[in-house]
């Protein structure tokens, strides 16, 4: 960090250049929200900054930052179970704009299967899931970031993998829609 801070960039603002859009990748694939992403985005760099001081350089940053983020999506999805309401979005992550039309289509409506299946993940699963087989951080910095042994990890990985196949088998297998998630979230 001490390279850019000599150019006058803050250590907050070098964290958020480094880590930002995973993190908004994270709560995005987390909450199906763009809103909620960003919110979770902003809440999750104010809660950097406030501990910034604190921060004892045990872990990785990155780490840090994950499992602050984690813990924000994982407590808003808490929070909005006990409001009976789960939101689910449908808006596909763009596409770089390079395919035709038919191949577009197919994207579009694969994302939206896949974000409507970890939408009826727990938010432990989905968390695993999303930092795991989908975002590739290695095993060790999810056990940093959920608090967790390397083995948990592993195991909660293997489940989240087969309930997130299992979910997506029917849209796969016969082209069927995953089904939503109820308004209790499971």
């Amino acid at each position: 960090m001490a390279s850019k801070r000599a150019k006058n960039v803050s250590p907050i603002d070098e964290l958020y250049d480094l880590h930002g859009v995973q993190v908004y990748n994270l709560a995005y694939r987390m909450t199906g929200s763009v809103d909620d992403a960003e919110d979770v985005l902003q809440e999750t760099f104010l809660s950097v900054r406030k501990g910034l001081k604190q921060f004892r350089h045990e872990s990785n940053p990155g780490t840090w930052i994950f499992r602050i983020a984690s813990n924000i999506t994982i407590n808003r999805f808490r929070r909005r179970q006990r409001e009976n309401s789960v939101p689910l979005s449908t808006i596909p992550e763009p596409t770089d704009g390079n395919d035709g039309p038919w191949t577009r289509l197919l994207q579009e409506e694969l994302e939206r299967q896949v974000q409507r299946a970890l939408m009826t993940m727990s938010p432990e699963e989905r968390v695993v899931f999303v930092l795991g087989p989908i975002h590739k951080r290695p095993y060790a910095d999810i056990a940093g970031i959920l608090s967790v042994s390397i083995d948990a990890v592993r195991s909660r990985v293997r489940r989240a993998r087969g309930r997130f196949l299992e979910l997506m088998k029917p849209y796969l297998e016969h082209g069927k829609e995953v089904p939503e998630v109820n308004a209790r979230g499971d």
